[in-house]
């Protein structure tokens, strides 16, 4: 999330309409270039407590880099006030050198009336996967937690799918049922969730749900959850995979061990 406090000296007239720009380039062979195209999201006026709502105001940027922000006119007297007001934008950036502008524009002159920059060293996150099963009893329900977080360096709109392998003395385990929700409902009701898959032979299933990668491109992690109907009495070990769904191969996974009493 990108912010900018823009402020405006007393020489402006309060009255004169202003807007606020941004100007996005990259370091590319030593020099920096526009960024563009690429798509922010303007968070002006966005309950910013309801994420659903951060995509709703797209910008994109123009051949030269920059994309307006905020109001499209206000007057100056709005960045003079001894409170100054944030504007946020929020969007993906490449990982390398970022150069961000941001400008105060008369929209009377077209002059630039105050202007900052600001540059930064962004590096790509890397994947991360946990897992963590709760009790669970024989032919009870135990629940599973997995918190999983994908590299920026993926195509964010790669589909990736889920693997559960299911081991017992290092032989696979057949017929384990996991229990989920399509909707990812309230975890405490696990016990409710219907819809279901199973281990094959191999002690492996194959989520039924598939993924973009961009909802695990995140910080921290994004958390996923199972119900786990309880196989007969032992200690199992259970690895959690994500694999890209194009080609299968790997991108995270984490094993765990759980004992059914």
């Amino acid at each position: 999330m990108i912010g900018v406090v823009p402020l405006l000296g007393a020489d402006v007239d309060p009255a004169e309409p202003v807007r606020l720009r941004l100007r996005f380039e990259e370091k590319v062979g030593g020099s920096f270039a526009p960024l563009a195209p690429r798509t922010f999201y303007d968070l002006h006026g966005v309950d910013l407590a309801d994420p659903t709502a951060w995509e709703s105001q797209p910008v994109v940027t123009a051949s030269d880099g920059t994309v307006w922000m905020g109001p499209a006119s206000m007057p100056a007297a709005q960045l003079q006030d001894v409170v100054p007001e944030m504007f946020l934008a929020w969007g993906a950036l490449p990982a390398g050198e970022i150069r961000v502008t941001a400008e105060v524009v008369s929209l009377v002159s077209n002059a630039v009336l105050s202007s900052d920059q600001a540059e930064a060293v962004l590096v790509h996150t890397t994947s991360d996967l946990t897992a963590s099963v709760a009790n669970v009893a024989p032919g009870g329900r135990g629940l599973v937690e997995l918190g999983i977080r994908l590299s920026t360096a993926l195509d964010p709109e790669d589909e990736v799918r889920l693997r559960l392998v299911v081991e017992s003395n290092g032989a696979p385990v057949p017929g384990v049922t996991f229990y989920y929700d399509p909707a990812g409902g309230d975890p405490s009701l696990h016990h409710t969730w219907t819809d279901s898959f199973q281990t094959s032979s191999t002690g492996s299933a194959l989520h039924p749900q598939s993924f973009e990668a961009d909802e695990f491109r995140v910080e921290g992690y994004r958390f996923l959850h199972l119900s786990l109907q309880g196989p007969a009495s032992g200690r199992y070990s259970l690895e959690v995979r994500v694999e890209r769904e194009a080609d299968g191969s790997l991108l995270a996974s984490y094993q765990v061990s759980f004992q059914v009493p």
